[in-house]
């Protein structure tokens, strides 16, 4: 709500609308974000016995899943606890899961994995805009 600005952004551009129908969105919208900034809860970033726990797991139902033996994974060094868990849960299973894919798919490929963290800026950037004024369609 607040790191893309929906809070002010959703409302104002139902309100351009200027129709009761808008207006009337425009205020349970409001509503809607004021409930769950007061009522959010907050989760804790997994620890090491809860990586290791999904890691266990997510291994499990891959082999179950495409009937083979996925390997320990470099980066399961983090379910076992070698590294720090300063990532959401989330992106571990991704990493993990891509990579057993690559390595089910391509076995006879190494690939090192890379992760970067992404923030989305939903904001107008001006120099993106063409200078005729046309979307370039």
């Amino acid at each position: 709500l607040n790191e893309k600005h929906d809070k002010d952004i959703v409302p104002a551009k139902l309100e351009v609308k200027n129709t009761d129908e808008a207006r009337g969105q425009a205020r349970r919208a409001e509503a809607g974000m004021r409930i769950i900034e007061r009522e959010r809860l907050l989760l804790a970033p997994p620890d090491g016995a809860r990586l290791r726990a999904t890691y266990q797991r997510l291994r499990e139902l891959h082999a179950e899943a495409y009937g083979w033996q996925p390997p320990e994974l470099a980066s399961g060094a983090v379910a076992n606890g070698h590294l720090p868990a300063h990532r959401r849960l989330r992106s571990y299973v991704r990493q993990w899961i891509h990579e057993w894919d690559f390595q089910r798919l391509y076995p006879e490929m190494t690939a090192e994995m890379q992760v970067d963290e992404l923030r989305m800026d939903y904001a107008e950037d001006a120099d993106l805009e063409s200078e005729s004024g046309t979307d370039g369609a």
